[in-house]
This record gives C-alpha cells, sequence and structure tokens, in this order.
C-alpha cells in the first residue's frame, strides 16, 4: 500500500515537472528576473506547463487563482498512473484493494441503485479475479454504476488518497512518564520496538572534535531532520530497498550536510521545506510539508522527558545506515544493474566522495546529540 500512497501524492507534481520541464528552463527565468503571477512579489522561478504562468512556489501553484490549472493537471496524472502501463503485480493487488474498499462504502449508502447493478451482490474481488488490470476497458465495464460514480467522485475530488491507510511513523509515538513511581519498578520502553536500531559505537564527542562546539551545531541538525522526514514521508515508510533515492533526497534538502549554518531553529526548518520548491519532483502539498515540520519536533522531543533524546539518536543512527547502504552500492557499481523504484524515473548519480563526508558528518551529529541531550529542551 506504500508505493501505491506515493504514486497517488507525489506523482501528480512529479509528472508535471519531469515530463515537460526544460532543463535551461530555470536559468532563462533567472535572467528575466520575473515576478510571480499569483503573488506579485515573489520571483517567478517556475511556469506552469499548462498555463504558462509565472509562480514561485508550491504555495502559488496551490493558491485559489490557480485551482483549477492545477487540480485538471492532477486529474489528469491520476488518471495516466491509475492507467498506467506498469503497473506491478503488486500495485494490481493494490488496486484490487482500493476497488474493494469502494464496493465496501457504497454498501452503505441508501442511495438507488440502478437497475444494472444487480452483480453488486458479488464480490468485486471475484469479477475482476483473473482480470488484466492494464485493460482498463474490462475492468471499467465490471464496475457497478455505483462504483463507476464514486470513483468519478473520488478523482474529481481528489480524494483517491482517503481509500488508503494513512501512514504512521515511529516517532509519533510519545509516551507520558509517571510522576511517581517506585524504584524498582519496570521501565515502560514499547517505543524502542519500532524504532530503527541505534549506532552501538557512538564516539565520545570530546574525541573527535577538541575546543567548544559551535551553538550553530544544534540548528545544523534540525535541518537534517527535516530533510530525513522529509525522505521517510515521502517513500511511505518504504524506503529498504531505495537506499540511493533516499540519500539523494536528503541530499537535495539538507544544506547543512554541504556546511551551511543556520543561527536559528525556525531558519534552518524552513530552509529545508523550502528546498524542496528547487525540486519540484519532490513536491506533495502544503499539508506534506506541515507534517514534516510538527515531525521534526516530535524527534528531537523524543518518547518521553526520561529519555527525550532516543528518537533522533535513532533517526540519525537510521540516516547513517542509509548512507552506508548507499556508498556499498555506489563503490561495487551494483547500482547501475538497479532499477529506479515506484518512486522515481530513473536513478540518482552520487558521489562517492560526497557520500563519505556526509556520512562523517552524520557522525559527528550522533556524538554531538549524545552528550547534548537537554539541547532542545526549550522547543
Amino acid at each position: 500500500m506504500h508505493k501505491m500512497a506515493r504514486k497517488l501524492s507525489s506523482f501528480k507534481v512529479y509528472y508535471c515537472f519531469r515530463k515537460q520541464w526544460h532543463p535551461n528552463l530555470l536559468e532563462q527565468i533567472l535572467e528575466m528576473s520575473r515576478n510571480c503571477g499569483f503573488c506579485t512579489t515573489g520571483d517567478g522561478a517556475f511556469t506552469c506547463p499548462r498555463c504558462n504562468k509565472d509562480y514561485c512556489g508550491l504555495k502559488c501553484y496551490q493558491s485559489i487563482n490557480h485551482q483549477r490549472c492545477s487540480e485538471d493537471f492532477y486529474k489528469e496524472c491520476v488518471k495516466a498512473e491509475l492507467v498506467g502501463d506498469n503497473l506491478s503485480d503488486e500495485s494490481k493487488a493494490r488496486m484490487h484493494q482500493i476497488l474493494q474498499r469502494m464496493a465496501n462504502s457504497g454498501e452503505e449508502s441508501d442511495s438507488d441503485i440502478d437497475s444494472d447493478d444487480d452483480d453488486d451482490d458479488i464480490d468485486l474481488a471475484e469479477r475482476l479475479k483473473g482480470i488484466d488490470l492494464e485493460d482498463t476497458e474490462t475492468v471499467w465495464n465490471l464496475l457497478s454504476s455505483q462504483e463507476r460514480r464514486e470513483f468519478n467522485q473520488l478523482l474529481e475530488k481528489g480524494d483517491v488518497t482517503n481509500l488508503l491507510p494513512e501512514y504512521t511513523p515511529w516517532w509519533i509515538n510519545r509516551y507520558e512518564c509517571p510522576k511517581i513511581q517506585e524504584l524498582d519498578a519496570p521501565r515502560n520502553e514499547d517505543y524502542k520496538k519500532s524504532c530503527p536500531a541505534i549506532w552501538e559505537n557512538i564516539p565520545k564527542f570530546h574525541e573527535i572534535f577538541s575546543g567548544k562546539p559551535s551553538q550553530f551545531i544544534q540548528y545544523g541538525v534540525l535541518n537534517l531532520v527535516y530533510a530525513f522526514a522529509y525522505a521517510v514521508r515521502f517513500h511511505y515508510g518504504d524506503y529498504s530497498n531505495c537506499s540511493l533515492e533516499f540519500v539523494h533526497i536528503v541530499q537535495s534538502l539538507a544544506n547543512s550536510l554541504k556546511g551551511v549554518n543556520y543561527d536559528l531553529a525556525d531558519t534552518a526548518v524552513e530552509a529545508a521545506a523550502s528546498a524542496v520548491n528547487l525540486n519540484p519532483h519532490l513536491a506533495v502539498s502544503l499539508e506534506f510539508s506541515r507534517s514534516v515540520k510538527k515531525d521534526v519536533y516530535q524527534i528531537v522531543k523524543g518518547p518521553c522527558e526520561d529519555d527525550n533524546q532516543y528518537y533522533l539518536s535513532a533517526c540519525l543512527s537510521e540516516l547513517r545506515e542509509q548512507y552506508k547502504s548507499a556508498i556499498k552500492l555506489v563503490k561495487s557499481g551494483n547500482s547501475r544493474n538497479q532499477k529506479p523504484s515506484r518512486f522515481a524515473q530513473k536513478l540518482p548519480d552520487l558521489d562517492p566522495k560526497l557520500l563519505k563526508v556526509q556520512l562523517k558528518k552524520i557522525e559527528f551529529y550522533l556524538s554531538w546529540a549524545a552528550e547534548n541531550k537537554t539541547a532542545f529542551s526549550d522547543m
């Protein structure tokens, strides 16, 4: 269900830009210094491939003034993806589930049923059994009139993703520590079961860094955590076989890995969020970006007051593992034999030297976090 969710959410923007974006267009726009056609104050760094109007970012692209144009694009992209020629067996099975959910929701309705819906009592999975889902005409003919109406309404409203279960990341779990408890009472550590494993050999910070650490380190960590959380949600939590793409997203959003410093928490987080506008294929929605900002807060605050640094260590440790996996693939040459996942059109071309440098930066942040457990207590 994870990959279908990503197809129905991020693919809509990804398709519009990847298919119609000219590689030199951004430079031309910057040279012309056009203003945004919607807010009139921002730079028109992007151009809608449908109406040719300039806009400054995702917020203006999805504004009320551009709503009709953007919604038409989304509907076309969703329709194109739902009947695409590249559906895997797993995706076909998920399509069965989506259509079955529609049928089940229709059973709860008291609306009139058309006379040609006599086969509604037949389970939808049975009707579609053995049917090639790429044969859209046959599939459509097997749907009842009510199912067709419901499906069209979902496309028109953009509510197709509502049929999919909501993804809940592991850092959402929060535990309140009892104010009074016995000294030998067992501690509730159930939250650790769903978390990635923490690197066991985190070096002592004073062993890898001499002198007083900069106050800007904590803001660099926030910038990186946003990129990590965005990558996890973008892949709907299913990134175990997508380390190259996962790392590429982190590289695209976390400028703290490139040596950029930030002097405020809000600036660090907003910088990573704004970087999405420079990578339109990663854009999902304004609500998505806001949810990732909440993720940053939940990760650095931890599962409970007594262990407020655990989620941050788990986050950075998991990111370290993804970088190690990416480095291994690039060095072995196996990345050339891999096919891109459903989340990408092609595999990113990663520099192994840059990956190693950034891996060291991640390990540096891990060491710092282990000795600065109260750094984010005031957030």
